[in-house]
């Protein structure tokens, strides 16, 4: 197990090179890609997405990123507290899904933070399926440390500040249960792992334009000073994932679903490809990467200027830029803790009984749920309709509540006025939810010790 946890002198001498437990230099890396095919996707958390098979066999990836965001609410069946699940279990049931990448290119590689508080949970349910599936032999790090949670007194009693970021609020005006404390680690770390022979690195949390960064670090032997081609890959992960292009058409469906992907070599040259049938034009994505650059223009490990960044089509689907500009972004990693700040639950309902045979309007009803709202309970009724129609429709009904109880005690006067009235087609009884919020804060990097731990999947069971 390496250890990441840069002193001073070693962050001024090469800004986010990992330390192993033999060298404070990161290894070099030799090159076998002329250049490497990225992609990144936002995955459900607690089940298989069907659509990635298809991506898999049609893109020819080199690298896939997997986010998997903490989620935003869970079911509150009381109003104890509600500890959050350990691990992102949709990434275990994806699994099957990459075990044939895996086998057939070794040079496949899986980066993802599903493993939330508890990456060495995660990794050993993946290693028991890869072993299954014949693929004890690749190796998986569990990169640990970003899970704050357990230790957020002691950084307190250290006097690292807490305050959040974007209020200026003191960490001591915080109300509620907090429930997850996640460090965006920096590219380090990761490409650790990579260095290391990981194929599938599974972090608790990082920063989303780390997993590139480390693996073009790890395969083309880039400098952590390097602060140009660190910036590119960095842009790349994002442009990646960001919202479409000008005029780029949504897709649905798994038959349309292709996700936009990356290109980056040695030089840091980036190539975007958008999914057909969008035609690019390069000026556009050159103005629409500038808006983007200004709305989030820094890392965890590096910051970026696109002024002087030029842009060509190389394809009437494709984009290539070059010169992007970088610098060091600082020595504070951001750490988002999750806190329960409310609670939710909400109702649709539909004009028409189950058979067809009668409808009741849902204005009447709309009027009704309203004055349910109460001083300490909100209350929302809408009703909503295609454009152009004055009937019909789907009325939404929710309320939110400091109180567990007034929420249930609203879901209860829903479902009883529902039941009583056999017009009208409804949701199922809506369950409670707990809603989290989330305070970021800024910590320096070298408050933590993170570590890497790679080892064949066979070993860790």
């Amino acid at each position: 197990e390496s250890v990441w946890a840069p002193s001073p002198a070693t962050a001024a001498r090469c800004e986010g090179s990992p330390r192993s437990a033999g060298s404070a230099e990161m290894k070099s890396a030799k090159t076998s890609l002329a250049n490497m095919h990225f992609a990144r996707l936002t995955l459900p958390t607690d089940r298989r997405d069907p659509r990635l098979p298809a991506l898999l066999c049609a893109a020819e990836l080199d690298v896939l990123q997997l986010d998997y965001p903490r989620p935003p609410c869970a079911q509150a069946p009381n109003d104890q507290f509600q500890p959050l699940p350990d691990f992102a279990t949709g990434f275990i049931q994806q699994l099957s899904d990459l075990n044939a990448a895996l086998y057939l290119n070794p040079q496949f590689r899986v980066f993802t933070g599903a493993g939330w508080g508890h990456a060495y949970g995660c990794v050993e349910s993946v290693a028991q399926l890869l072993v299954e599936g014949g693929n004890g032999e690749v190796v998986v790090a569990a990169v640990r440390g970003s899970n704050l949670l357990p230790i957020l007194e002691d950084l307190q009693a250290d006097g690292v500040d807490l305050s959040n970021v974007q209020t200026g609020d003191p960490w001591e005006q915080l109300a509620g249960n907090v429930v997850a404390a996640d460090l965006q680690i920096g590219a380090g770390p990761l490409a650790a792992a990579a260095l290391e022979g990981a194929r599938i690195v599974v972090a608790g949390c990082y920063d989303p334009g780390a997993p590139l960064l480390a693996a073009a670090a790890a395969e083309f032997g880039w400098k952590w000073d390097d602060f140009n081609r660190q910036a590119a890959a960095v842009v790349a992960a994002h442009v990646v994932h960001a919202p479409l292009f000008p005029g780029e058409a949504a897709t649905t469906g798994e038959s349309l679903w292709s996700p936009r992907t990356a290109r980056i070599d040695a030089d840091a040259a980036t190539t975007v490809s958008a999914p057909p049938p969008r035609t690019l034009k390069a000026e556009e994505i050159h103005e629409w990467l500038l808006a983007q650059a200004s709305a989030s223009a820094g890392s965890a490990d590096v910051a970026w200027d696109l002024s002087a960044l030029r842009c060509r089509l190389t394809s009437p689907r494709d984009v290539e830029w070059c010169d992007v500009r970088g610098r060091r972004s600082g020595d504070r990693w951001k750490l988002d803790i999750r806190y329960a700040c409310d609670y939710s639950t909400e109702f649709w309902i539909a004009e028409g009984d189950p058979a067809g045979s009668r409808s009741a309007p849902l204005m009447p009803l709309q009027q009704y749920f309203l004055g349910l709202g109460l001083p300490d309970r909100n209350v929302s009724a809408e009703i909503l309709r295609n454009t152009g129609e004055t009937q019909g429709g789907v009325l939404r009904v929710g309320c939110r509540s400091a109180s567990w109880a007034r929420c249930r005690e609203f879901a209860d006067v829903v479902h009883g006025a529902l039941s009583r009235n056999p017009h009208h087609v409804w949701s199922s009884p809506a369950d409670v939810d707990v809603n989290y919020a989330v305070w970021q804060a800024e910590i320096p990097r070298d408050a933590v010790d993170i570590a890497v731990d790679a080892r064949p999947a066979r070993e860790w069971l």
